[in-house]
């Protein structure tokens, strides 16, 4: 039903094609997939819809779905999976879809943990930072010791 055979020689679990370039079963190992991945994120990631998304079928296996979501968080594009079993799929979003959060804060806002010490810590660290000698803008890596041993 216009399914190209695998060649002799290519393993089993390359990917077989139908005559219309959709996929019958696609893995993430084959050139041919991630080249058609990443040119669907980056139609997506490129359209002036901000509704803008892509739905991949549900023939794509559970390696071939995760491959995806990974690709699309390097696109900084947003990922959901729906259905069950053999009918489950994903489909890649250019935005946050209406009813979901986002998975990691906007690239515009800042995160800022709340961070509550102890008085003595809080001594402790204002005078450590007061001593420090001033910063060359060189990341440098921390000499830590233990001072205190908890029980």
């Amino acid at each position: 039903q216009g399914v190209v055979p695998l060649p002799p020689g290519v393993p089993s679990f390359a990917c077989a094609f139908r005559a219309s370039g959709s996929w019958t079963r696609a893995e993430m190992t084959t050139e041919s997939f991630r080249k058609d991945i990443a040119q669907k994120l980056t139609a997506v990631q490129s359209s002036e819809d901000e509704g803008a998304k892509v739905e991949f079928p549900s023939s794509l296996t559970s390696s071939d779905r995760k491959y995806v979501h990974k690709i699309a968080e390097s696109f900084k594009l947003h990922t959901q999976s729906s259905g069950v079993g053999e009918i489950r799929f994903i489909t890649v979003y250019k935005n946050v879809p209406d009813g979901q959060e986002a998975k990691r804060p906007n690239a515009s806002s800042s995160f800022v943990p709340n961070l509550t010490l102890t008085p003595a810590a809080a001594t402790q660290l204002q005078q450590a930072a007061a001593s420090a000698p001033p910063s060359s803008g060189r990341v440098l890596l921390a000499n830590v010791r233990c001072t205190a041993r908890g029980g």
